[in-house]
């Protein structure tokens, strides 16, 4: 990460923060996502932003193996049901926090979480029912604990 950026986020200096986003763009496309959280939040809203930074990245996770998934022939409407809704529910937290609207963070936020667990126990299904070669998985398996761990630190914040 960029000096610059990773000083911004320490110290929480907002005009260092879009300053450094193009020289990362590239490499993290979800960055301008999130930096109106970092700019825009409270101190105390901290861990909600890197929860919320995190989340983004594990629902990209789940289409990358979603499209895995369709590749090998296993029928993903479900988990692309629930993919399409959590990241619609995610981006309805980032606004709420942006809006600085706590009640309906928190509202969005539990909408999100119990997505994010079905999502989970889906994938787990999919391991059981379907013998998937190691690598697909593997990676099945990673996304499923990406999940769990999303899905605890979102019922945390």
């Amino acid at each position: 990460m960029p000096a610059n950026l990773a000083t911004a986020l320490r110290n929480r200096y907002g005009t260092d923060v879009p300053q450094a986003s193009p020289t990362i763009y590239g490499r993290s496309p979800s960055i301008n996502r999130v930096i109106p959280l970092i700019i825009k939040s409270p101190p105390d809203n901290t861990q909600l932003v890197e929860i919320l930074s995190r989340s983004d990245g594990v629902m990209t996770r789940v289409r990358m193996v979603n499209a895995t998934l369709r590749h090998l022939g296993i029928r993903c409407s479900e988990l692309d049901t629930l993919a399409g809704a959590g990241t619609i529910q995610l981006a309805a937290v980032q606004e709420m926090v942006r809006a600085g609207n706590r009640q309906g963070t928190q509202t969005a936020l539990s909408r999100f979480r119990m997505t994010v667990t079905t999502l989970c126990d889906t994938y787990r299904e999919i391991l059981i029912r379907e013998d998937l070669p190691g690598e697909a998985a593997q990676g099945v398996l990673s996304v499923a604990k990406s999940l769990d761990i999303t899905a605890v630190r979102a019922g945390t914040a």
